[in-house]
């Protein structure tokens, strides 16, 4: 196993207790790691991973993590598109997203959990 993985993910274990600017540079720094970065809902042409909403917030769309490291909104428009390929296109954009601190702190750490999980999977596998 490589020694800066087995860091990194040493530290994701041990991230509750730190501040929220160290969980979102660990945030960052996972997601670099895991390269290729996976696709949204098994596509190949949007790279993010879905979080999920936080109970009793405003609702804030599809809340991702990106390739980057960073939380953002994905928004996914429906094209009608040519019939041989289903009759559906798509246009999709990550859009920065506002959050309150308390939201913040959900979501980092969701991210953390989810893609310290995702690049141990890869470690074994």
């Amino acid at each position: 196993m490589n020694k800066e993985l087995e860091i990194l993910l040493q530290e994701s274990e041990e991230i509750e207790k730190a501040g929220l600017t160290s969980r979102r540079n660990l945030l960052h720094r996972l997601a670099h790691a895991l390269a290729p970065f996976p696709g949204f809902l098994g596509m190949s042409t949007i790279q993010a991973i879905e979080l999920d909403p936080m109970i009793g917030a405003a609702d804030r769309g599809c809340v991702v993590v990106s390739p980057a490291g960073d939380l953002r909104e994905l928004v996914i428009d429906l094209l009608p598109g040519p019939a041989v390929l289903g009759g559906v296109d798509h246009n999709d954009s990550m859009r920065e997203i506002e959050l309150s601190e308390e939201e913040m702190e959900w979501y980092t750490n969701q991210g953390i959990s989810i893609l310290s999980t995702l690049l141990r999977e890869r470690m074994a596998g």
